[in-house]
């Protein structure tokens, strides 16, 4: 079996490349996950697909993460021995943030192909019309960055991903409040920022075609950010904004903004 990943964007199906159209055209089996069904049964008709599967069923909630993703697993790998192409649709880009995509990898090496399309930082950058390399930026899951208690910089913009579950082994995508343990990611930021430092949590909600609208932002601090924990939903990233810088390396500037020589006066064009 060859199995494609295949990204849609996050904007419905319309961010879907032409090299994502293309490998499902090849494709003997299409598994759909997490794509609108009304959406994804007309865009199969329109381009003379074939009839794809919905799977979001197998990603239980309140089940354990882990079990989530062995039934999707278990499932890919039946669907694998009859099947000699497969494609299966994931939102936004199929490597950033996507656990699936990781232990797919695993079990099936180079047989497992990914197909980029834009992702939900695209998104958030767009939308906020931030510049990722203009501060610089750092990127990092919230139970990673607890787990292994990793530094942050807080000159930088970092952006949290999975803020909905912090600490919580379980896939409570319907109230994902109830097992958040958002305070311990406050202790953690709290480590590198002033506790009134202000944050934003972001959220691209969908419109009634699944298509992302105007990206959503509730805006509080650290000290504060827990209060917001009812609001805060899978899809949601926490940005918290990097700090000027307290040290500019002079003669290093100076190499990249050259120092003119002074001008005294100009004569027939001549500097003296």
């Amino acid at each position: 079996m060859t199995l494609y990943l295949v990204g849609i964007g996050t904007k419905g199906l319309e961010q879907i490349t032409l090299e994502g159209l293309n490998v499902l055209k090849r494709s003997e089996k299409i598994l759909s996950f997490q794509v609108r069904p009304f959406e994804m049964l007309e865009f199969a008709t329109a381009q003379d697909l074939v009839d794809p599967e919905f799977i979001d069923d197998l990603y239980q909630d309140g089940a354990v993460d882990n079990d989530n993703y062995a039934r999707i697993l278990n499932h890919i790998h039946a669907v694998g021995r009859e099947f000699g192409t497969v494609s299966l649709l994931v939102q936004g880009h199929p490597l950033l943030g996507v656990t699936i995509a990781q232990r797919l990898k695993a079990a099936y090496g180079t047989q497992v192909r990914a197909i980029a399309a834009p992702s939900s930082l695209d998104n958030l950058f767009i939308e906020r019309w931030r510049d990722p390399l203009d501060r610089g930026s750092l990127m990092i899951d919230a139970n990673r960055l607890l787990l292994f208690n990793q530094n942050l910089n807080p000159e930088m913009d970092t952006y949290i991903y999975h803020v909905c579950s912090v600490g919580n082994s379980a896939t409570d995508f319907l109230e994902p409040w109830r097992g958040n343990r958002l305070e311990l990611l406050r202790d953690q930021l709290r480590k590198f920022w002033p506790g009134d430092h202000v944050i934003e949590f972001l959220h691209s909600p969908e419109d009634e075609t699944g298509a992302a609208g105007p990206v959503r932002v509730i805006t509080t601090t650290i000290n504060e950010m827990t209060t917001a924990v009812k609001n805060v939903h899978f899809g949601m990233t926490l940005l918290v904004p990097g700090v000027k810088p307290k040290h500019v390396d002079r003669e290093f500037l100076r190499l990249l903004v050259p120092v003119k020589p002074a001008v005294d006066h100009v004569t027939d064009g001549a500097v003296r």
